[in-house]
Formats: C-alpha cells, sequence, structure tokens
C-alpha cells in the first residue's frame, strides 16, 4: 500500500505555536514532531511508501525525515507554489506508479483502520472512499450524507447539527481520478474535485470510531498532547 502525506500547509491558526518558523508537520506533539506520529501510524498500518507532499518549509521537512523512516522509504513532492490539497494530491499521485493510494492530510489525526477501508471501498466499487467520523454536537465541520452502500450523495456545509458525519481527512483513491485537471495547477480536493463530482462518480464513505483530532484548532492540539499516540 502507498500513501501520500498533505504535509505542506501553512499553519495559520498555529502561528502561536510555530511563530511561521517550521510548517505544521513539525509542530511538536509529545516530544516529536507531528508528522513522526502519523508515519508511525501509517507504518503500523502496513504502508509500504510513503510520498511526503511539501510546500511550506519544505528544506525542514527533507532534512528532518530524509529518505527513511524506520526503515519505511519515504518520497517528496515539492510544490514551488502552494498547490492545495487537489493540486498537491495530483502532483504526487505522479510519483505512484499508477496505482491505488491512501491520501493523508498532514494535520489530522485519525487512527482509520487502512485495510478494512480499503475492503470496503473494493466491495462496494467505489471509485474513492472518504474515511467518516461521527460527530455529535458540532457546527465547526461540513458533513456528509449517506445512500446506499455508504455512498455520499451530498455534501453539506458547515452549521448546527444535533449528530452527522464529517469527512475524516483519509482518502482512498482509484488511479487517474484527477487525470483532467492540469499539472501544477492550485485546487481543492474538497471543493473542487468531492463536491462537484459526487453525482458523477462513485464517493464512498467509510465509518470509522477512531478518535478524531484536527491539530489546527488550538484546542485540539492541546488535547492530543495528553492522547495514546503510539
Amino acid at each position: 500500500m502507498i500513501a501520500i502525506v498533505l504535509a505542506g500547509g501553512l499553519g495559520t491558526r498555529l502561528r502561536p505555536v510555530t511563530g511561521d518558523l517550521i510548517p505544521k508537520a513539525l509542530v511538536p506533539v509529545q516530544g516529536k514532531p507531528f508528522l513522526h506520529w502519523q508515519l508511525n501510524y501509517l507504518k503500523k498500518q502496513g504502508i509500504k511508501k510513503i510520498i511526503l507532499a511539501v510546500s511550506f518549509h519544505a528544506g525542514q521537512v527533507i532534512e528532518y525525515f530524509g529518505t527513511d523512516f524506520q526503515g519505511l522509504p519515504l518520497e517528496y513532492s515539492v510544490e514551488k507554489k502552494a498547490l492545495g490539497t487537489g493540486g498537491a494530491t495530483k502532483r504526487a499521485m505522479t510519483l505512484t506508479g499508477n496505482k491505488p493510494v491512501f491520501v493523508c492530510n498532514g494535520d489530522t489525526w485519525f487512527k482509520v483502520n487502512l485495510e478494512k477501508m480499503r475492503q470496503k471501498h473494493r466491495l462496494a466499487g467505489h471509485a474513492v472512499t472518504l474515511a467518516l467520523k461521527k460527530m455529535n454536537r458540532f457546527d465547526r465541520y461540513g458533513s456528509v450524507s449517506l445512500g446506499s452502500k455508504d455512498r455520499i450523495v451530498h455534501f453539506e456545509e458547515k452549521k448546527w447539527l444535533e449528530t452527522g458525519y464529517i469527512n475524516g481527512g483519509i482518502y482512498y483513491f482509484n488511479p487517474g481520478l484527477l487525470r483532467d485537471y492540469p499539472p501544477d495547477t492550485a485546487f481543492s480536493l474538497e471543493k473542487d474535485f468531492f463536491e462537484k463530482m459526487v453525482k458523477e462518480i462513485k464517493i464512498g464513505g467509510y465509518r470509522s470510531p477512531a478518535s478524531f483530532i484536527d491539530i489546527g484548532i488550538p484546542e485540539d492540539y492541546r488535547k492530543i498532547q495528553s492522547l495514546d499516540l503510539r
């Protein structure tokens, strides 16, 4: 299995922590960069190769992690300009050999069982599958509506909900899905691909009970410092 980690974010909401001097992927969590914990999780899930999509302070990430993480090969897709989640994913996919691939946001902690997610994706015949987290009494995330076989039929904007499923920032892609977007063009996976293509292709959901944390939110950044991440 191959994974792309989107690790090029500016970390605007974490400026009190980063001071704009380090990328969000290197913010300290329990004495190590947050990206360390993500790579450790992906290795334990059976990922055999990781491509890090980097932009803001890319050199710091490359210098820190090099080309190997505990025996797991690392490659880098370096953006000369920020390409958004979509453009970064498309660029990194040039290194995946036209194979299915996991894509993970570099600022969320969501210990999804990737093998079960992949199995559901294949059985349901979806083109891309999103890991979903059930939330209660929330308004800071958009949500999804699910149909038969957990196919996503609609994306909702942020609003107050008593309960609902949110996009957890882990995706499993069939190859070739982003071929119509020009190379090195900035676009958003969430807005410009998932939401626009939801009626055209089969976008599935995989419901995971794992804890979800968005470290870009200061409250969650504090919370993750006391979680068991191993």
